[in-house]
């Protein structure tokens, strides 16, 4: 197993940067994304995502983006400590393995939706492991 973590524990931007170097964040419109320099479990720091609203209208992300070259064959496990707090629904970790174009969309995917993370909780690490086909481009 090649071990891909995403613990958000180091390469942060500079200090006022809203997230880790490489990372982007989506649906900013119902939530705050950021970096939180003083309450990470281990590390320097930790990445946060906090609802804006009591209902947001769309889920929030923090994503990176990165070439499946040197992981084709293999499989790739994506680690993440978490603490969650007041999660009405459903949270998780997200990854998917990308081939190319839209017939080779999602050769691997896992969201936790079946085994999500719920109301409050104190920081536990969380994984997804996925192959990477012959066809992958993307992670």
């Amino acid at each position: 197993i090649i071990a891909a973590s995403v613990m958000f524990l180091a390469s942060f931007t500079e200090a006022g940067d809203l997230l880790p170097k490489g990372w982007i964040g989506g649906n900013i419109a119902d939530y705050d994304i950021g970096v939180d320099r003083n309450a990470a479990k281990e590390g320097k720091a930790c990445a946060y995502i906090k609802s804006r609203t009591e209902t947001p209208k769309e889920f929030g992300t923090i994503v990176q983006t990165f070439s499946a070259e040197d992981f084709v064959g293999k499989r790739v496990c994506m680690s993440a400590l978490v603490k969650a707090e007041k999660i009405q629904g459903w949270a998780g970790l997200w990854m998917r393995v990308d081939g190319q174009g839209t017939d080779e969309y999602a050769l691997s995917f896992d969201n936790m939706q079946t085994r999500p993370i719920q109301g409050t909780a104190d920081w536990r690490r969380f994984e997804i492991v996925l192959d990477v086909p012959e066809k992958s481009k993307s992670i």
